[in-house]
C-alpha cells in the first residue's frame, strides 16, 4: 500500500500540472525563432524556410501573432502547392502604413526583403485592435498600402481574417479541471457569436484589398458548424488562448489556405 503512495502523488501531480496538451504550444515561429521581425528570417537559406526537395516557388507568411498562429496551416498548404514556406512574422508588430499613405523605416527594409527574395506570394494576416491616431487614417486604409507595395511588385497576396475567437484561456485549466469537466473554457459558443466578432475585422480587411487583386480568407468555418463553435474538437482544443488558435487549430486552416493561396497563383 504504501509502495503505491509515490505514484499516486505522481499522477495526482500531473493532473494537477499546467495544461499539458500539445496543442497549446507555441507555434512554429516562435519555435523556430521566427517571430521578430528579423530581416534575416525572410531569406531563402534561413532556418525560418521549410523547404521541398523540388519547388515550383515560393511563399512567404508576415505580419504578427495572428499571422504566426497560422505557421502550421501555412507550411502545410504551401508544401502541397509545391512551394517552399517561409515564416518570417514579427509577435506584436503590425505593419501598418502611417496616415495610410507610406511606411515607416523599418517596415519598408522589412518589405523590400521580402520583395528582393522573389516570393510568387505573400499570406499577411494581423489584429486590429492596436491604438492607432484617427489622423493616421483607418486601419484598412493602412493595411491596404502594404497590400498594394507588395501588389506592384508582382507579389499575389492573401490576407486572412483570424478574428474568429472564443475569448477562452484553456492554459488556466489543470488536467483534473477538465477530466471533472469544471473547466471554464470548455465550452460550445453559438456561432452567430463568433461571426459577430468577425464582422467587423473582415469587412476592414476586404476593403483593405478592394483596390488590388488579393484573396481574403474568413476562416470561421474550421472552427464552426452551421450552429456552434465547441472549445475542443476530437478531444483536442481549438484555441490556445483568448484570441489565438492552437497549432492543432491552424493545421486545420491548410485547406482553406491553399485554396486562397492556389486562387493568387493562379491570376498570376
Amino acid at each position: 500500500m504504501l509502495a503505491a503512495a509515490p505514484l499516486c502523488v505522481a499522477v495526482l501531480s500531473f493532473f494537477l500540472a499546467s495544461n499539458p496538451f500539445s496543442e497549446l504550444n507555441v507555434h512554429l515561429d516562435s519555435a523556430k525563432g521566427c517571430a521578430s521581425g528579423s530581416l534575416d528570417s525572410v531569406r531563402r537559406d534561413s532556418d525560418c524556410t521549410f523547404r521541398l526537395e523540388d519547388p515550383r516557388g515560393r511563399a512567404v507568411l508576415i505580419g504578427d501573432s495572428q499571422a504566426g498562429q497560422l505557421s502550421e496551416g501555412f507550411v502545410i498548404a504551401a508544401h502541397e502547392l509545391g512551394l517552399d514556406a517561409t515564416v518570417a512574422t514579427n509577435a506584436g508588430k503590425p505593419l501598418l502604413a502611417p496616415s495610410g499613405r507610406q511606411l515607416v523605416k523599418g517596415d519598408v527594409e522589412f518589405l523590400d526583403a521580402v520583395v528582393e527574395e522573389g516570393p510568387d506570394l505573400v499570406v499577411i494576416a494581423q489584429s486590429k485592435d492596436y491604438p492607432l491616431d484617427s489622423s493616421d487614417g483607418s486601419w484598412s486604409m493602412r493595411l491596404g498600402r502594404v497590400i498594394e507595395y507588395l501588389s506592384a511588385k508582382q507579389i499575389g497576396v492573401v490576407v486572412v481574417n483570424t478574428s474568429a475567437f472564443a475569448g477562452i484561456e484553456p492554459r488556466e485549466c489543470s488536467p483534473l479541471a477538465i477530466l471533472v469537466k469544471r473547466c471554464d473554457a470548455d465550452l460550445v459558443v453559438d456561432r452567430s457569436q463568433v461571426e459577430a466578432r468577425v464582422a467587423a475585422a473582415l469587412e476592414l480587411e476586404e476593403e483593405a484589398v478592394r483596390d488590388v487583386d488579393a484573396e481574403v480568407v474568413n476562416l470561421i468555418d474550421v472552427f464552426c458548424d452551421l450552429t456552434e463553435c465547441p472549445a475542443r474538437r476530437d478531444g483536442r482544443w481549438m484555441w490556445r488562448d483568448a484570441s489565438h488558435m492552437t497549432t492543432y487549430a491552424s493545421e486545420l486552416t491548410a485547406p482553406d489556405l491553399r485554396a486562397a493561396m492556389a486562387g493568387v497563383l493562379s491570376e498570376d
